[in-house]
């Protein structure tokens, strides 16, 4: 299939509409609104991922899933793991290694059970709290700045309009917080390649089944 102009001259405004000919060539009975919906979503969400990240990393020293993960636990203290990722949307897997990396950190605490460690209550320390409420002010900056575009009636549809989908997701099932596995792990790991990525993914690689060479 052709380019439709040069990439680097296409606009952000024209950019749906390229991307949903460009499938509905391939599959004519695409639902084009829920098409550009989605890829407009998935756009406006890692923008602000990227727009916190690049404001909250260098004074947190985590990730973007890392510092959700801490401000869940802070939120609902004590909390268990499985809990975690049901409230912030990450899976069980990336949860646990984040849990590992803040425990390190000395931003969260664990009490020990004797039976299953999965289900031992999770707080933060005094650090890991003051981390959490150190960066709600800027973390609220760069959402303020980015929401800025649309007056607040506006803001206030959109959130409606999003939290309709989450309750339907929810209803319907969709929204398990094991889809796409360690998806955010690894969204994560692409944006911070630091000694923390470093040791998740050798956890990781670690808790693998050794491969076998065929007979």
């Amino acid at each position: 299939m052709g380019s439709a102009g040069s990439p680097s001259s296409i606009s952000a405004k024209d950019l749906d509409s390229l991307l949903t000919n460009a499938i509905t060539a391939q599959y004519p009975d695409a639902d084009q609104h829920a098409l550009r919906a989605a890829a407009n979503l998935k756009r406006a969400t890692n923008i602000l991922n990227q727009l916190e990240f690049l404001r909250l990393h260098p004074t947190t020293g985590n990730t973007p899933v890392a510092f959700r993960a801490l401000f869940m636990i802070w939120c609902f203290e004590p909390i268990e793991a499985k809990d975690i990722a049901r409230l912030s949307g990450v899976s069980p897997q990336a949860v646990s290694g984040v849990v590992l990396i803040l425990e390190r950190k000395g931003l969260i605490s664990r009490t020990a059970s004797r039976t299953d460690r999965r289900h031992a209550p999770i707080r933060t320390t005094p650090e890991g709290a003051a981390l959490v409420v150190n960066n709600l002010r800027p973390q609220n900056e760069v959402q303020h700045r980015y929401f800025g575009a649309l007056s607040p009636d506006e803001v206030h549809t959109l959130t409606e309009l999003l939290t309709r989908l989450i309750i339907a997701a929810h209803d319907s099932g969709q929204d398990d917080s094991a889809i796409g596995a360690d998806l955010d792990g690894r969204v994560d790991g692409r944006l911070s390649s630091g000694p923390d990525a470093r040791a998740a993914d050798g956890r990781r690689r670690r808790a693998a089944p050794p491969r076998t060479r065929p007979a």
